[in-house]
């Protein structure tokens, strides 16, 4: 699905970012900001979603796929 793609993508950038990373001796802090980032986009997610006329939006956007998610999915798929 494109959700799993999507989780893919991204964690092959945080595999790259944090190979960079450790060469230069700084993976606690890019750890740190991953987390920090994770945590403000799952409240952006719940936000968006918490808002009748943004999920309006994103079915017309997104169609049926992203209609027919149950919430978790579409949180996800945010």
């Amino acid at each position: 699905s494109a959700v799993r793609m999507a989780q893919k993508e991204a964690e092959r950038f945080r595999r790259e970012i944090l190979a960079a990373a450790d060469s230069k001796g700084c993976v606690a802090e890019w750890c740190k900001r991953f987390n920090k980032i994770q945590v403000l986009t799952a409240d952006w997610a719940k936000q968006q979603l918490n808002d009748p006329e943004m999920v309006e939006d994103l079915v017309t956007l997104r169609g049926p796929l992203f209609q027919a998610m149950n919430p978790q999915q579409r949180e996800d798929f945010l």
